[in-house]
């Protein structure tokens, strides 16, 4: 995958063995090109951040690291307490980063809609329409849309 985009304050790299764990523990597949960008960079902050659509405007604060982060932080943990604890994320969305406010970023592991990048804001609960939007069709596609900063 060609994101061109440096990842900045990355945990310690991980194995397809952690990935595979993780995959079992909470019972999705991660869909090839988040398997192979989190074999690249373990969390981390996007260098450029921004996502711009029409008049939506959007800052990447992190991604999720898979280990080796902080407690509570990481990325099963996230998925449990979103998915499992609180009930709050529809099945087909997994969150894998974080805006500034708190609210997710998510691929999705829905057959035809596999890898899909979505935005989720829990303030719409449970108004699922307002609450989630579809950004792009692919990882690979949400990075290089990324933009710096004072392009906004």
């Amino acid at each position: 995958m060609a994101d061109g985009n440096l990842f900045l304050k990355e945990e310690d790299a991980i194995t397809a063995s952690d990935l595979q764990a993780v995959q079992e523990s909470c019972g999705f597949k991660f869909p090839p090109e988040f398997r192979e960008h989190y074999l690249r960079h373990n969390g981390g902050e996007p260098q450029r951040y921004v996502f711009r659509s029409g008049e939506k405007v959007l800052a990447v604060h992190a991604f999720l690291p898979v280990k080796n982060g902080p407690e509570g932080g990481l990325f099963e943990d996230t998925y449990r307490r979103l998915k499992e604890e609180r009930a709050v994320f529809p099945e087909h969305l997994v969150p894998f980063a974080v805006d500034p406010v708190g609210d997710y970023f998510c691929f999705s592991v829905r057959s035809g809609d596999e890898g899909a990048i979505y935005h989720f804001v829990g303030e719409y609960i449970p108004d699922y329409e307002r609450a989630i939007t579809k950004l792009s069709d692919s990882l690979e596609s949400f990075l290089l849309s990324l933009e710096d900063d004072n392009s906004v």
